[in-house]
């Protein structure tokens, strides 16, 4: 079992940098609003109770996932199988149905790519292609590695 850790765009980490500094504002914020209410002896209303449970939530399960997805994203081979861990979510290949592994020398991407042409793209760091690509060869001898371009 070899595992392989994801790889996330510059774009996902300027979005989670971004919208986790939004979240911690929105958490502080509403944390000084509620204070600011209380200090001045104002009764808050449902609305006012919903709307601040609603932000501080919101923000805090915003950042829960954007950790989990930074700690635990990866592939993992296995002997009939690779699973992506992204965060929470889990995706399973069965290594049966992947026809061959093809390097896209248009885009440099790695693809599964399976019997009915549909395809799996690969998100790993472009150093590991080869590491990658032997781990599931090993795995399973019928799937071929291919070059060329996506069609």
């Amino acid at each position: 079992m070899n595992k392989f850790k994801y790889n996330f765009s510059k774009l996902f980490y300027i979005v989670a940098g971004v919208g986790s500094l939004i979240a911690i504002a929105c958490i502080i914020l509403n944390a000084l609003r509620y204070s600011s209410y209380v200090q001045k002896g104002i009764e808050l209303n449902f609305y006012n109770y919903l709307s601040l449970g609603f932000a501080i939530v919101l923000s805090l399960a915003f950042i829960v996932i954007i950790i989990c997805a930074l700690i635990s994203s990866k592939y993992t081979v296995y002997e009939d199988k690779v699973v992506l861990r992204w965060g929470i979510i889990k995706n399973t290949v069965k290594l049966s149905e992947v026809k061959e592994i093809k390097f896209a020398t248009d885009n440099g991407k790695l693809y599964f790519i399976f019997e009915d042409e549909s395809y799996f793209t690969i998100v790993i760091n472009p150093s590991l292609y080869e590491k990658f690509v032997d781990e599931v060869k090993a795995k399973n001898s019928k799937i071929t590695y291919v070059q060329g371009t996506l069609e």
